[in-house]
């Protein structure tokens, strides 16, 4: 799947897979209409002197992907698509390929950042697009990008 430019522009400079963890792990905000979630999110991204290893980005990203962002978005608030389709497959096929490896599931939820039930019930189920992400990382709860 194609991404929204919005997104391809991080990924140009993390690489789709990363760009995709990071979108999917931000905090979605209610819109205001309806209680429905915004397809957009936006987050800050400090520059390169202000970045600490205690910032959202590092927590999402590690270091070194964070920085990279810091270097060519440094100050700005980004305004990205939520991608959650695209994040939903890209989950899904991730954890179906670690499985594969025959990686324990508590290995797999580590390395994502996912709650083990929800990796758990992504390899049990015959529909994963019906398990809703935003729950799991929600559960996950990682504090808002400022």
């Amino acid at each position: 799947m194609v991404l929204p430019e919005s997104v391809q522009v991080i990924a140009d400079v993390i690489g789709r897979e990363k760009a995709l963890i990071l979108i999917g792990k931000l905090p979605r905000h209610i819109c205001g209409i309806e209680g429905r979630k915004c397809s957009r999110i936006a987050f800050y991204i400090p520059t390169v002197k202000r970045m600490r290893l205690d910032h959202s980005l590092v927590k999402i990203l590690g270091w070194n992907d964070a920085l990279k962002l810091a270097k060519f978005f440094g100050g700005e608030i980004m305004q990205v698509s939520t991608c959650v389709g695209i994040y939903k497959e890209f989950i899904r096929k991730t954890i179906q390929r670690m499985r594969d490896q025959n990686l324990k599931t508590s290995t797999i939820s580590g390395r994502l950042q996912l709650p083990e039930w929800y990796v758990r019930q992504i390899m049990k189920t015959k529909n994963p697009h019906k398990v809703v992400p935003e729950k799991a990382a929600n559960n996950a709860s990682l504090n808002a990008v400022r």
